[in-house]
């Protein structure tokens, strides 16, 4: 799927709400929306006031500063294009420089008593199970051991410096860290029948969107 481009750069909602203009051009007056949960992306959402349906509203995903140091958007967009065309996730209309915009789903996340209704959990599970089987791979390798390399190299030596410090009762050193990422490396490189799966690696209640207890939407970030 080819994903329409825009060569530009949006840092704000007005800018936001004239590109949206142009891929919804009968939409006469827009109104916007600040999302205001998330932690390493802006979030925005448009809609035309005449619609009647709150999927019609267009979501603009806006990266945050230095978060590609350690969210790898390329793969984190392929990753949504992937989801979509499987039925778990919504479709993908634009990318800019940096973000894209996609569509909404109406609904709630699942809350600390919703995951546990016995309606919902096996609509969880079932979905899941679902995402591991039928989303393709197309990497020959495992990509957690070369994402978590990336990670490790950002964080500093001395992990009692700043808010690392909490890590120290229950991490000893950074190579520690290390000789254990290596050791759990090994082991499954040792395993000659392991599949490759698709997993989700973020399963916050907030990623999680029931859709008429039915089925299940998944927010995604890489």
């Amino acid at each position: 799927m080819e994903i329409p481009y825009k060569d530009i750069s949006i840092n704000d909602i007005d800018s936001g709400k004239e590109l949206v203009a142009t891929l919804r051009p009968t939409w006469s007056t827009i109104k916007c929306k600040v999302f205001d949960s998330g932690i390493t992306n802006k979030l925005f959402g448009y809609i035309g006031e005449s619609c009647t349906d709150k999927n019609e509203m267009i979501l603009l995903r806006i990266y945050g500063n230095n978060t590609s140091f350690i969210i790898d958007r390329k793969r984190e967009l392929e990753t949504h294009v992937k989801l979509n065309k499987s039925g778990f996730a919504s479709p993908v209309y634009c990318r800019v420089n940096n973000g894209y915009l996609y569509g909404y789903v109406d609904g709630n996340t699942l809350t600390a008593d919703s995951v546990r209704d016995p309606d919902i959990a096996p609509i969880i599970a079932r979905a899941i199970a679902q995402m591991h089987c039928s989303i393709p791979i197309t990497e020959s390798e495992p990509i957690f051991y070369s994402t978590l390399c990336s990670w490790l190299k950002l964080l500093p030596d001395d992990l009692a410096s700043g808010k690392l410090v909490a890590l120290k009762s229950i991490i000893k050193d950074k190579g520690t860290l290390i000789d254990e990422l290596e050791a759990l490396n090994s082991k499954i490189a040792s395993k000659s029948d392991l599949q490759i799966g698709f997993c989700h690696n973020d399963l916050l209640l907030e990623n999680f969107y029931p859709q008429r207890r039915q089925t299940i939407y998944f927010i995604y970030r890489l």
